[in-house]
């Protein structure tokens, strides 16, 4: 029971990380111009993961400097076995929900260097995004 452990332990890594980006911005509607915090699953190749984790740190270097993420805010960086090969899990956020959509050229290449590194896993994506907000 060891993987019970691991994702309770991330629930509540997350939570925490959650609740403290979502208590930042109103309880309205989100809009594209509003934050928006993210859940990333990374469902790594099996010798593939200090290759990722390279790029991440670069991406959030990155994504510091061009000012495309919430100041403030907490950056997880949590890792992790799932069916016996790697998993990362990533919570930030963006500065708005639309940011994702129009990043610069610096950014899309990290994301293209990132593809691959994972694969695709139990039926999700090898990167799987989720839109998070706070349990009330």
């Amino acid at each position: 029971m060891r993987l019970d452990r691991f994702w309770f332990r991330i629930l509540c890594v997350l939570t925490v990380g959650v609740i403290a980006a979502a208590s930042s911005a109103p309880a309205l509607a989100q809009s594209n111009m509003d934050p928006e915090t993210v859940l990333v699953t990374y469902h790594v190749k099996a010798d593939q993961e200090q290759s990722l984790l390279k790029v991440l740190n670069q991406q959030w270097s990155a994504l510091q400097r061009l000012d495309l993420v919430q100041k403030g805010q907490p950056h997880l960086l949590l890792r992790g076995t799932e069916e016996g090969k790697p998993v990362v899990f990533e919570v930030f956020t963006w500065i708005t929900a639309d940011t994702p959509d129009h990043a610069p050229a610096e950014i899309q290449a990290l994301w293209k260097q990132m593809q691959n590194s994972v694969e695709s896993r139990g039926g999700h994506p090898g990167i799987d995004i989720r839109t998070v907000t706070e349990v009330e």
